[in-house]
């Protein structure tokens, strides 16, 4: 499985990290509410 972090340790902040980790976190939960399942093979 790969890093869901992506480039998010690039940033020098704190809040810039959390801002982009945020963004992730929305997009992530609303792929698993559609019904993506990262660990089936396509």
């Amino acid at each position: 499985m790969k890093n869901i972090y992506g480039k998010a340790n690039n940033y020098k902040t704190k809040a810039d990290r959390l801002t982009i980790l945020t963004s992730y976190r929305k997009n992530l939960l609303k792929l698993l509410k559609e019904g993506y399942s990262p660990f089936e093979k396509k």
